[in-house]
């Protein structure tokens, strides 16, 4: 007379081997993990390319606001001139030509330790 384990199910051949073992538990969950873990650097990473070109926008919002004021000053009164303020420092050159002047607005900010600039050029018409 044959003795039945106490573990088996009574099923023969491949029937026999259908549940998940250890190993296919545990290499399923190191596959999973790997997975969230580089879900969660991709997303640390696009949160750190959305910050640099909100700081990138703003300096370029910031440049454009300063030129509007000096283009709107008399064409004689322009002169160059620079301000620092939280972790920005900005300068501005007048260029004389024959007719015109040009505005160079240089705006430097730190990003991640690193220092960015953003230039932007006005021209002004002699009226």
């Amino acid at each position: 007379m044959r003795r039945a384990r106490i573990w088996d199910s009574g099923l023969r051949g491949p029937l026999a081997r259908a549940g998940i073992g250890t190993i296919e538990a545990m290499l399923a969950l190191v596959i999973l993990t790997s997975a969230l873990l580089g879900l969660a650097a991709s997303a640390l990473h696009a949160d750190n390319i959305i910050k640099a070109a909100h700081r990138r926008t703003a300096a370029a919002d910031l440049a454009r606001v300063q030129i509007e004021q000096l283009l709107a000053e008399p064409y004689d009164s322009l002169k160059a001139g620079g301000a620092v303020t939280d972790r920005v420092n900005m300068n501005w050159t007048i260029i004389d030509g024959q007719r015109t002047k040009e505005i160079v607005f240089v705006y430097q900010y730190d990003l991640r330790g690193r220092t960015r600039v953003v230039t932007i050029a006005a021209a002004m018409s002699r009226p």
